[in-house]
């Protein structure tokens, strides 16, 4: 029969029976893990925790500034409020702000053993960091927006002193890592900027002056109506003059088909005074048309150089005024740098202490309670496994049952056994 069979084939008055047998050792394998659970709990050094709470408000630090040119530097964070607690948590445990926590308060008080028994492989303070991460808890308060900070130490009054400093280097620390001295940059940008809009009115002024720009629409008018007035003189002088040209052409045709016996008669005199007239009439007519021709040509380009000058100056225009609100903007925008850089500079964080560190006189390291329960359940196990040894090595049939299932024949008779007695002195 195999080890397991006989587990489970064991009669359960042979189960009993092998309890009664061994009962003062299951007895000391039930007693012995808690009284020993016990005792190291009482032999542990006591520690002390100091507990801080911390409020994470939604302040300046986490929205985004705006460059001075209006467009998002840092676009407003998206993140949830639970992301930004677990950076600030992030923050509670670096190393940097352990390190200083350390030599603020002292490496010989807070960890006087690593100073009396240096390390090998690590530097002191490399260890006096890893203790530290190890006694140091920082964790978010469900449901709301604070951070609990817990110390643990031997000493309650060195772990508040040391819980309060963390508090403190982490306000510290919280401010360097969020703070953005803008204003620098921001006075840089907006100098350049407005030196930028000078040069633009300088040369909106410069093409006015240039151009006689003082008022295109006006100015326009006025060059087309003159242009109008000599293209109407230049038109009748050019009429008047086909029309002189066609009568001279005539009065010469009518001249030439007049016999030499008539030249002297009064037709013919009043013919050459015609054409005498018409040639006078006729000779100042092209200077004339020359002359509207080229004014007009002057009005024409005075036209061009007007419109090319006010499409300049109302590109001009247009920049002046987006720059000028740009740099309106800016000047309200460096006014805001210049108040948050203060802001910085003074400390002036989102991060508020609700409670400051204060611990309870009873200390919180060994749970006492934990040890003796861990030592309950360790008990019950080895007394089990007692139990288990004792049915696996016993040899001996402790009932008719037994025998019964261990020979396969039936049992005519059990003699129970008796205690014996002591034989009593006769009386004599």
């Amino acid at each position: 029969m195999t080890s397991n069979a006989r587990v489970f084939a064991l009669p359960f008055r042979d189960l009993v029976a092998i309890v009664c047998r061994d009962k003062w050792k299951l007895a000391v394998a039930l007693v012995l893990p808690p009284i020993i659970a016990i005792s190291v709990a009482f032999l542990l050094t006591p520690r002390y925790a100091a507990v801080a709470t911390l409020l994470v408000k939604s302040g300046r630090e986490y929205m985004g500034r705006t460059d001075v040119t209006g467009t998002p530097g840092s676009v407003a964070l998206q993140e949830t409020k639970q992301a930004l607690i677990n950076s600030e948590i992030g923050i509670l445990e670096g190393r940097l702000l352990a390190e200083r926590v350390i030599k603020d308060v002292g490496l010989a008080r807070l960890y006087p053993d690593i100073l009396a028994d240096p390390p090998r492989r690590m530097s002191v303070m490399d260890t006096a960091i890893a203790a530290f991460a190890k006694n140091m808890k920082a964790e978010s308060v469900r449901l709301s927006d604070m951070i609990a900070v817990t110390f643990y130490h031997e000493n309650l009054g060195i772990a508040t002193e040391v819980a309060n400093d963390i508090v403190a280097a982490f306000q510290q620390a919280h401010s360097r890592v969020y703070s953005e001295p803008h204003t620098p940059f921001v006075e840089d940008q907006l100098q350049k900027m407005e030196q930028e809009l000078q040069r633009l009115e300088n040369r909106r002024t410069s093409v006015r002056l240039s151009a006689g720009a003082y008022s295109s629409d006006q100015q326009r008018n006025a060059l087309i109506s003159a242009r109008a007035d000599a293209a109407k003189q230049l038109y009748d002088a050019q009429s008047r003059q086909s029309e002189l040209q066609v009568r001279l052409k005539t009065l010469q045709t009518a001249a030439g088909q007049v016999d030499r016996a008539e030249l002297s008669s009064p037709l013919m005199t009043k013919v050459k005074e015609e054409r005498v007239m018409t040639q006078a009439e006729l000779l100042p007519l092209q200077p004339r048309i020359d002359a509207l021709g080229q004014t007009i040509g002057n009005y024409d380009q005075q036209l061009q150089t007007l419109e090319k000058s006010d499409l300049e100056l109302r590109m001009l225009d247009r920049r002046i005024e987006t720059l000028g609100t740009t740099v309106t903007q800016s000047r309200q925008r460096l006014e805001d740098s210049k108040i948050l850089d203060e802001l910085d500079k003074s400390k002036v964080v989102s991060v508020s202490v609700v409670e400051p560190a204060s611990g309870s006189t009873k200390p919180v390291k060994p749970d006492k309670l934990l040890y003796a329960a861990a030592g309950g359940v360790a008990g019950v196990a080895l007394a089990g496994l007692v139990l288990l040894a004792s049915i696996l090595m016993q040899n001996t049939l402790l009932s008719g049952e037994g025998v019964e299932r261990a020979l396969g024949l039936p049992v005519l008779v059990t003699v129970p056994r008796r205690p014996q007695r002591l034989a009593l002195p006769s009386a004599r």
